[in-house]
């Protein structure tokens, strides 16, 4: 009997094994079928990638791994600060997506600059304002633009400056018409701020210039360079460079109260809290309406190690701001609440032109909270409003 029920546990055995090996002849079918629907994925995914990259890049003008570097990097920054624990997922993201040194991001399709910042282009550009005192957008061109007023073409210098104590005395004594032109070289402004005490018209403003971009330098050693409180002034060409040491350097410079229709165009601003400061006196002083701000160049070399506000370009109640064709990068502030902006108009402002502007927040360094345009988000005290 033991034999017998041996005997048909076993060929129960061997039905069992020839089941099991019948089963594994269908698998490969069912293993053919599912890696051919994982090729098929693996195949669209990355397509959609190639597609994705493909697109960044015609959108951005910018390879898309480098686009990813560049992200990957700031928010490297932050996130190791946040959340250290975070920091071997983050050293793997830097190694696959490495960042690129270099302003890697271009414009698709130029404007009248052919660029932005400082540059020649603009060095002997008509000068020209409307009669309402707005000034008017300039080109390449020489000739007055389409619906000037009065323009200054070809200027010449009324009067060559070439040492600070030089430059003082011509802002100081400065008329309307007059051409300030600064020899090339490094000044130093410290001590006191150099205050406009007259100022120009539509047709004969007052220009403080350097004749070539780049030849000249105003290095700040006090909390603002310059306060232009009187209209129809123009500031380009210069290059303006903070020196306030630990407490940092406040603005390059000041434009409040009568200061209407000032134009500041094709410089470069580094190392400042609030590079451009406009603000009203008091909500019912003098605005500095119709500030132009045009084809500059602003940026920091590191977070600015202050609870104030940074702010490149920093308006408060002053209407028909055109803020145009500028280049911002890095700016941050290190203490407080770490929040900073690029540029920001607010306070009641009316009729702001914010058009062409290159902002990148974290360009070289991050690690803070970086807002690039902002319309009021800072909020405003009521007795610095807008009347």
């Amino acid at each position: 009997m033991g034999d017998r029920r041996s005997f048909e546990q076993r060929q129960a055995r061997l039905r069992e094994i020839e089941a099991e090996l019948a089963a594994r002849k269908k698998q490969p079918k069912r293993h053919g079928l599912r890696n051919g629907i994982l090729l098929t994925a693996v195949l669209l995914l990355i397509g959609g990638a190639v597609a994705a990259a493909l697109y960044v890049q015609y959108l951005y003008q910018t390879p898309a791994t480098v686009l990813a570097g560049d992200v990957v990097r700031r928010e490297g920054e932050w996130q190791r600060v946040q959340r250290p624990s975070l920091t071997p997922l983050i050293s793997v993201a830097e190694w696959v997506f490495p960042y690129q040194e270099g302003d890697r991001v271009t414009r698709s399709r130029r404007g009248d600059y052919g660029g932005i910042g400082p540059q020649a282009a603009l060095a002997d550009a008509a000068l020209c304002y409307r009669a309402d005192g707005q000034p008017v957008p300039t080109t390449r061109a020489r000739r007055a633009p389409v619906g000037a007023g009065g323009c200054t073409v070809g200027r010449t210098a009324t009067r060559t400056v070439g040492s600070a104590e030089g430059l003082r005395a011509a802002v100081r004594e400065a008329q309307p018409g007059d051409i300030i032109q600064l020899l090339p070289g490094r000044y130093a402004i410290g001590g006191a701020p150099i205050d406009t005490r007259r100022g120009g018209t539509a047709a004969a403003p007052i220009i403080l210039r350097a004749a070539r971009p780049g030849t000249v330098t105003l290095e700040t050693r006090t909390g603002e360079a310059m306060r232009i409180t009187q209209p129809f002034w123009v500031i380009e060409n210069l290059a303006f460079e903070a020196d306030c040491g630990m407490w940092g350097c406040e603005h390059a410079l000041h434009v409040s109260g009568a200061g209407r229709s000032v134009w500041i165009r094709n410089n470069s601003f580094r190392d400042y809290n609030a590079a451009i400061k406009a603000n009203s006196v008091a909500r019912v002083g003098a605005q500095p309406d119709r500030l132009t701000i045009e084809a500059n160049r602003f940026w920091n070399r590191a977070v600015q190690p202050t609870a104030k506000p940074v702010t490149p370009i920093d308006v408060v109640a002053a209407d028909d701001v055109v803020i145009r064709a500028n280049r911002i990068s890095d700016f941050g502030k290190g203490e407080s609440d770490r929040i900073s902006y690029g540029l920001f108009v607010k306070g009641g402002s009316k009729r702001p032109i914010i058009e062409r502007n290159h902002v990148r927040c974290a360009e070289n360094h991050g690690g803070v909270t970086r807002v690039g345009i902002s319309l009021g988000g800072g909020g405003t005290a009521p007795r610095m409003c807008s009347t």
